[in-house]
């Protein structure tokens, strides 16, 4: 008689905590995932070129002003373009070197002449006096946390580039009560977003709890598709003692990272079709990347360089 076969490890222990698939209940799509390639491999810190070229439009709304001309000397992180109006971003230098030139440049996502300034990169890697030092958080007001978020320039990072002190700024009229994390990077071949969740699940959470405190918001998600149990299953496990803050899963479908459609599957509210904003269902989404951005800004006043 054969010895009866031993049960298989469960590889998701905390799976069972999170087993309902949400979704938008109209549209989308399913185009072939092609994440197999990339979504193993861990993440890694290219090398910076000898001589970068750093637009002055790099985001939603107007261009920032240049704050550096030829043959100054910059270090990493210095602010060489300053945010022209509430709807526009700060630009900081990626390396420390020296200006070789600012000029304009049409190669940018609007066709039109931008500024830019190109440094020659002296590989010191020296950060800027005041940059990149941790700060006391515990004793930070809302507004000296969303001024952190400005001064760095931080804007979305799902592809829209919307400044994000904006967002973290809602009208009085509207409080945002939800605060919704997009996990879903439903996008083909994209993995970017599943690895810094899988690698940085913590300091995920740690933005998460930042951004509910600035917004005053009293329920937070992690919403995230289906595809990425790596990445929910972790999330599961460090929120099991969290009332506040939910993991969700979402089924695999395109456009399900899309603000409104993933708004609607977290919440089942539908923000107005006709120039509707989140705020107005009281809801606020950041990417995975923007909330590490954020959280960067606030705890180490590290601007938006990579």
């Amino acid at each position: 008689m054969r010895p009866p076969r031993p049960k298989p490890e469960r590889k998701w222990h905390a799976m069972a905590t999170v087993t309902k698939k949400l979704t938008f209940p109209r549209g989308g799509v399913h185009p072939p995932g092609n994440k197999q390639r990339t979504e193993q491999l861990p993440l890694v810190v290219s090398e910076a070129p000898q001589q970068v070229e750093i637009l002055m439009l790099q985001h939603v709304g107007a261009p920032a002003r240049p704050l550096v001309k030829r043959k100054d000397t910059v270090g990493k992180g210095q602010l060489i373009g300053e945010a022209q109006g509430f709807i526009s971003a700060n630009v900081h230098s990626p390396v420390s070197g020296t200006v070789m030139r600012v000029e304009s440049r049409i190669h940018n996502p609007t066709g039109r002449p931008v500024p830019a300034v190109i440094v020659e990169n002296d590989r010191e890697e020296r950060w800027a006096e005041g940059w990149n030092e941790p700060q006391n958080v515990e004793r930070m007001g809302r507004e000296q946390m969303v001024a952190l978020v400005r001064e760095a320039g931080v804007v979305g990072l799902g592809g829209a580039a919307f400044p994000a002190h904006v967002k973290l700024s809602p009208p009085e009229h509207t409080p945002v009560t939800d605060v919704i994390i997009n996990g879903a990077e439903c996008e083909p071949c994209l993995t970017c977003d599943h690895r810094l969740m899988v690698e940085k699940t913590a300091e995920v959470l740690d933005a998460l709890r930042l951004i509910m405190r600035i917004v005053g918001a009293e329920n937070g998600y992690v919403a995230i598709e289906a595809n990425k149990p790596e990445a929910i299953e972790r999330f599961a496990e460090a929120t099991a003692d969290e009332r506040a803050i939910k993991v969700l899963s979402l089924k695999v479908k395109y456009p399900q990272g899309a603000e409104q459609q993933l708004i609607t599957a977290v919440t089942g509210r539908e923000v107005p079709s006709e120039g509707g904003l989140p705020g107005e269902v009281g809801c606020l989404v950041h990417n995975v990347g923007t909330a590490l951005a954020i959280r960067e800004a606030i705890r180490f006043r590290r601007p938006l360089i990579e």
